[in-house]
């Protein structure tokens, strides 16, 4: 998801410079580009490998097991229960 944002605001930048300056040379360039841009899309999509739709998530939280705790962490713990005893 962040290198569609990437590539979506790299092409927000650059979309005033292929529009214009590229179109005063040539007609043809600008069109060029978007649909090379267009293509490298539609091959992109189809080059990912797994569909997920129709799949259930795994749930890592409840399957995971507990965490281990230090005993400097439990130390720490019942210094500081004891003093605002």
């Amino acid at each position: 998801m962040g290198s569609c944002t990437s590539v979506s605001r790299l092409g927000g930048v650059l979309t005033p410079l292929v529009a214009t300056a590229l179109f005063k040379i040539n007609a043809w360039i600008p069109i060029i580009i978007y649909a090379v841009s267009c293509l490298l899309g539609c091959v992109s999509t189809f080059l990912v490998p797994v569909e997920t739709s129709g799949k259930g998530l795994v749930d890592t939280a409840v399957t995971s097991p507990p965490p281990k705790v230090t005993t400097a962490f439990v130390e720490l713990q019942e210094d500081t229960t004891q003093e605002t005893v």
